[in-house]
């Protein structure tokens, strides 16, 4: 089975991730297109709310992900009013920053995560007890 990185977000404010197949991770992204983003980019937006100003080095660096990936999933939300793009108080690198849509696609994407989160973990509660059952008899 292929896997998938799945980014999850924690009520004290922290993220990670998980492997998941492919189609369970797919859900996620499916639910989350409703408001024009996938997984990905909803890390993204969590990881800039937590990081006002943050370069692309520094956002990689907290979703483990390589540059050219975080610029790949940046570059349509700037274009989408989402991220707003602008020189770093330090260097020559760009710092990037949610706008207010970005701050409300970012709790409305949450949202959504949160409750296919809750189902996907239904159905994985549903799944084990019917293994059990099934074994037991």
């Amino acid at each position: 089975m292929t896997h998938k990185r799945v980014y999850t977000f924690s009520l004290n404010g922290e993220i990670g991730w998980t492997s998941l197949g492919t189609r369970e991770a797919n859900g996620f992204d499916t639910n989350l297109r409703a408001i024009g983003i996938t997984n990905r980019q909803l890390a993204l937006l969590f990881a800039l709310e937590r990081n006002k100003d943050a370069t692309i080095a520094e956002i990689a660096r907290e979703l483990a992900l390589d540059r050219a990936t975080v610029k790949r999933h940046l570059t349509p939300m700037i274009s989408t009013l989402v991220v707003e793009a602008a020189p770093a108080s330090r260097g020559r690198d760009t710092a990037f920053t949610l706008t207010q849509m970005g701050s409300r696609r970012l709790q409305t994407g949450l949202k959504i995560w949160k409750s296919g989160a809750r189902a996907w973990r239904a159905a994985t509660e549903g799944a084990a007890a019917s293994a059990v059952a099934s074994a037991a008899k």
